[in-house]
């Protein structure tokens, strides 16, 4: 026997050329006109993203003002020189928690009164006036006792 006759070879007929697939039939169809909708909607998403970042750097350009000074948040200037700065070292939270549960922080930082912190804090906070130089008192102890009272 010959190898021939074991494995006749795939797709081929009797004529010895190989059968290749209907681009007629409905299927192919089908395929052809779900790949053309892809490349379609592909091309759209590029245009919307191309539109998206156009827009976002017009915006952003838009947004400066020029004679505007742009904030720099204490830790990121810090950052910027590699040492750390006094202001951001010498300071303490106040916290307080209202009987509604809403916790209200305010920093304390060396130099700063005292008093005025008390009196802003408590107006946040809806303090009395009793309670409102009670805790003027206590800040003043907290910077003598870390000392940031100057």
């Amino acid at each position: 026997m010959e190898d021939k006759d074991l494995a006749p070879e795939l797709g081929a007929s009797d004529h010895g050329c190989v059968s290749r697939l209907d681009l007629t039939s409905g299927f192919m169809k089908h395929i052809i006109r779900n790949q053309q909708r892809r490349d379609d909607y592909d091309k759209e998403v590029r245009v919307m993203q191309e539109q998206q970042k156009t827009t976002a750097k017009e915006n952003k350009n838009h947004a400066r003002k020029p004679g505007q000074s742009i904030y720099v948040p204490p830790a990121k200037a810090s950052k910027g020189n590699g040492r750390i700065n006094d202001y951001d070292k010498n300071v303490f939270k106040l916290q307080y928690e209202a009987p509604d549960r809403e916790v209200s922080e305010w920093l304390v930082h060396k130099g700063d009164d005292p008093h005025g912190i008390a009196e802003r804090f408590g107006r946040q906070c809806r303090l009395s006036s009793p309670l409102i130089k009670a805790l003027g008192s206590f800040i003043e102890e907290e910077m003598d006792k870390r000392g940031l009272h100057t």
